[in-house]
């Protein structure tokens, strides 16, 4: 009978050689000091700029939710400001449909009829214009050079409605802005239970 006998300790291990190069560069830190202080505090005001926008953003959603906003619905409807009208309408009419599969109060979109594309007539891009200029005064927005520059043929009526928001934004931003600024204890405490999804 053969007798099984314990291996060597570290027999059947193999040694690799040291693979570490030995002409390799120490690491290098091209900044100094000074650099990198100056870096720093620029990035810690960053950061307190950022914290004040959020803190201000937040006070804001709550007073216009207290003027009332429905800001789940705003948030909804600025996530397509920029996007395709015929793929909003897509959208729009996707979730008709949806509410009535489901008889969900959705399904009340049946009321409206959704039109096939966003072509719009030569009269409607005209008021859509108007609505712009006007939205965007009151929106205390910039007049927007790039969709209504001084040789499109709707910048007048454009201007025009622009400056006729503009006249209504300072007088309804400053309340506004007053309460924004107002500091108080309880506000900023309740502040700070509420967050973006405000």
């Amino acid at each position: 009978m053969q007798t099984l006998t314990k291996p060597k300790a570290g027999s059947r291990r193999k040694v690799l050689p040291d693979q570490t190069p030995t002409n390799s560069p120490p690491a290098t830190n091209k900044m100094d000091a000074e650099s990198f202080l100056v870096w720093v505090g620029k990035l810690k005001r960053d950061n307190a700029e950022v914290e004040n926008a959020r803190k201000r953003r937040v006070k804001s959603r709550r007073l216009a939710k207290n003027a009332g906003m429905d800001m789940a619905v705003l948030d909804w409807v600025l996530k397509d400001l920029d996007t395709d009208p015929d793929i909003v309408l897509q959208r729009m009419a996707t979730r008709k449909q949806y509410s009535e599969w489901l008889d969900a109060p959705g399904k009340q979109y049946s009321l409206f009829d959704l039109p096939n594309s966003a072509m719009l007539s030569h009269k409607e891009r005209e008021e859509k214009a108007a609505r712009a200029g006007y939205a965007a005064g009151l929106m205390g927005d910039t007049p927007d050079a790039q969709a209504y520059p001084i040789d499109h043929e709707f910048n007048q009526i454009y201007m025009e409605q622009w400056h006729a928001g503009q006249k209504i934004h300072l007088d309804r931003i400053q309340p506004i802005e007053i309460a924004l600024r107002a500091d108080g204890k309880s506000q900023d405490s309740d502040d700070e239970g509420l967050d973006e999804a405000a």
